[in-house]
């Protein structure tokens, strides 16, 4: 699909939804649809579980090993990272690269990082051109987002859904009787 082409496609459905909404604006979805609908699919309201991760980031597996010695004798986390780390963002930041989905990264990165614990050092693990040394510092997510959290949304885009079928069931009765002028 061409620039030109995604921008006449977005055009169209704002268009599509514009005129919707202006045909059918008493047409509503309310608290109890949306309760309604929360309930049946509960599922897509989880979040993804996430891992707030550490990493140490070196050229070899030697100077991983040196890095790892140095966390099991007691050193923290933060001073190794800012010593062997070869990428500046991560030296800066003393290793901590925040809350990451451990699906976002690469597959062998993954694997190791999804099976830690909180608290536990990797193995040093190659990849991404150098070698990894990861620290879980905390989980979270896999929790469904309560009802109150997505209301509002899931009560607009019900009533965007709604509101479309409407103007589709109309579009389809009228056939081609209906002339739209162009701009």
């Amino acid at each position: 699909m061409t620039a030109g082409q995604l921008r006449s496609s977005l055009e169209a459905a704002e268009l599509f939804a514009a005129v919707a909404w202006a045909r059918y604006p008493g047409l509503r979805s309310g608290s109890a649809e949306a309760r309604r609908f929360y309930r049946r699919h509960r599922d897509a309201f989880r979040t993804a579980p996430a891992v707030d991760l550490g990493a140490i980031f070196v050229r070899n597996e030697g100077i991983a090993g040196n890095a790892l010695k140095r966390l099991r004798a007691g050193r923290p986390f933060e001073e190794v990272a800012r010593q062997f780390s070869i990428d500046p963002e991560l030296k800066h930041r003393e290793g901590r690269l925040g809350w990451t989905v451990p699906g976002s990264l690469p597959g062998e990165l993954a694997d190791v990082v999804k099976d830690l614990a909180v608290g536990e050092v990797s193995a040093p693990t190659a990849g991404g051109g150098g070698v990894w040394v990861f620290k879980v510092f905390g989980r979270r997510g896999g929790e469904v987002t309560p009802f109150s959290g997505v209301r509002d949304e899931l009560v607009a885009r019900l009533t965007a859904r709604k509101r479309a079928a409407a103007l589709q069931e109309w579009l389809r009765e009228a056939g081609g009787r209906v002339e739209i002028p162009a701009p």
